[in-house]
């Protein structure tokens, strides 16, 4: 086996950077599952919260059909939705209203509203109190939040459903049996040991095929903001009763003994410079944290 060396790395923004991992990018913020793609799901998220997984999962198949039958739609996105055509907004809209029912929506009106689309308002509002919709949308949120979890998985499985029956996305039919399988097993099966990791990924590469509705995430998350009250987390932590002096006095001299060494022997060579680095930088925030008496505090975020 040959060994990567390190004159192939690159030193970008403090980091050293394979060759491998420089044409990994990163999944960008108006990307990531949390900030990015809740937001654009959020109508399939609350499908899921009133009538369960199976239920839900009964209820967004004709929807899916619909759409990809009466609409030239690739994506099922809500802002992809909202900047349809008015035919194909209607067409969209009666599918949600007729196969997932008004009270379903409802919240989402507290986010679209009739100054962002008319039609959608018209279709969804009812008599259900502002607080009751904020309400909703929060407790359907915090349970899916965590993208590997097995509720935000069931969201993520519909937008990939969508793009294999409209031939947007093509996998092998070992693949296609196992996804088919996702919704008629329970999440308790052996069998979504390995289903579930293949939702995850083959939903990822949907990212490759659509770009980020920015003008919708700032709607979404302003009125998320807007609506909802900061809470107080205070973290409390016992007073350190260790003798952190001496501990501190031993890794320093230690430090020492290698930074002399460094020197003396090979202070050109490029490897012990990286290790050496990495030991210089943990120190300093070892010295840091001894010199303002930063191993206890307490931290308080709104």
């Amino acid at each position: 086996m040959e060994y990567t060396k390190l004159s192939s790395y690159k030193f970008k923004k403090g980091k050293f950077i394979s060759p491998w991992n420089e044409f990994m990018n990163p999944v960008d913020d108006n990307k990531s599952w949390t900030y990015g793609r809740l937001p654009e799901y959020i109508w399939i998220a609350l499908i899921f919260h009133k009538y369960g997984r199976q239920e839900g999962f009964k209820r967004l198949s004709p929807i899916l059909y619909i759409i990809k039958d009466k609409t030239s739609l690739t994506h099922i996105r809500m802002s992809d939705f909202l900047l349809a055509s008015e035919a194909e907004k209607e067409c969209i809209f009666n599918a949600l209203f007729d196969n997932a029912g008004l009270e379903c929506l409802a919240p989402l009106t507290v986010v679209i509203t009739g100054e962002i689309d008319s039609m959608f308002a018209l279709k969804f509002t009812n008599s259900m109190l502002i607080e009751e919709r904020v309400k909703i949308i929060q407790d359907c949120m915090q349970k899916v939040m965590g993208h590997q979890s097995n509720e935000a998985t069931d969201i993520r499985y519909i937008p990939l459903v969508y793009s294999i029956i409209c031939g947007k996305l093509h996998v092998m039919k070992e693949q296609g049996d196992m996804l088919f399988k996702y919704q008629l097993v329970e999440h308790s099966s052996e069998e979504m040991r390995m289903i579930r990791p293949l939702v995850r990924s083959s939903e990822l590469m949907l990212l490759t095929m659509e770009k980020a509705n920015d003008t919708y995430l700032d709607v979404f998350w302003s009125a998320i903001s807007e609506l909802t009250e900061c809470d107080l987390y205070i973290m409390g932590f016992d007073k350190e009763r260790a003798d952190t002096k001496k501990y501190y006095v031993f890794v320093k001299d230690i430090f020492g003994y290698f930074q002399q060494l460094y020197e003396a022997c090979d202070p050109l060579d490029k490897r012990m410079k990286v290790l050496f680095g990495i030991a210089t930088y943990s120190f300093k925030r070892l010295e840091e944290a001894e010199n303002h008496n930063l191993y206890s505090v307490c931290s308080a975020t709104g």
